[in-house]
């Protein structure tokens, strides 16, 4: 592994990693940037899951905002450290969405392109097969 990708992955971790401890930790700040999201994903998956596990599915949007706050942090140490990189990536750009969801429909465009950029550059490590 050079330094090279192992600085760049934890320097680009980083912003997930602080975004989902902040999720985690202060959900009431950042509720309203996966509200519409949330309130439009979990009715879709409670009708297509099996009946026991959809009426497990929590509905509380601030229980999915810790959720996808802890997955970014999960997701985050673990690509930074190496760790399944790619599936980690993965994980990384779909919990981004939300957020990218949420910036499209305000009025600060440079925000909307910062979570855009994000979003690419997870997408973009989903496929970094490590110079091979």
């Amino acid at each position: 592994m050079s330094l090279l990708r192992f600085s760049g992955r934890a320097l680009f971790s980083c912003y997930f990693i602080a975004d989902g401890y902040q999720m985690v930790a202060k959900p009431d700040k950042k509720v309203d940037q996966v509200r519409g999201s949330i309130e439009f994903c979990v009715p879709h998956l409670q009708s297509v899951l099996p009946g026991e596990i959809a009426d497990r599915l929590p509905t509380d949007v601030r229980t999915w905002t810790r959720i996808l706050g802890a997955a970014q942090i999960v997701g985050g140490l673990a690509y930074a450290t190496g760790i399944a990189r790619r599936p980690c990536a993965a994980l990384l750009a779909v919990t981004s969405v939300p957020q990218v969801v949420n910036a499209a429909t305000s009025d600060d465009r440079s925000e909307l392109f910062a979570k855009i950029a994000l979003l690419g550059g997870a997408l973009v490590a989903v496929q970094d097969t490590a110079g091979r």
